[in-house]
């Protein structure tokens, strides 16, 4: 039986509510970042999911794979953990800090 992603489905039901709420404007400003950050928090676990399936199992999954075909697997593996993994942590992480603890 193949493996299916439901990841991608979940994080556009998120980006359908988040549009709708913002265009009927059902919540302010700040709480709209933060629930922006949540969604981007979401694709950062998945990213580091990816990454520690990679590291236990040592097959990559497809984003990591294409990065491996464009670099050598060193090269990919730095620029994926660096920009797929660690600057969405940090981009969600203070979006959501900011939109909905400080605001």
């Amino acid at each position: 039986m193949p493996k299916h992603d439901y990841g991608k489905y979940v994080f556009y039901l998120g980006m359908v509510l988040w549009l709708l709420a913002a265009a009927l404007k059902l919540v302010d400003q700040a709480t709209l970042l933060g629930l922006a950050g949540l969604l981007v928090l979401f694709v950062a676990v998945r990213n580091s999911w990816g990454l520690y399936i990679y590291a236990s199992t040592g097959q990559p999954q497809a984003k990591l794979q294409g990065l491996f075909d464009q670099m050598d697997e060193r090269r990919g593996l730095i620029f994926y953990a660096v920009f797929f993994v660690g600057l969405l942590w940090l981009a969600g992480g203070l979006m959501a800090f900011y939109g909905l603890i400080l605001a």
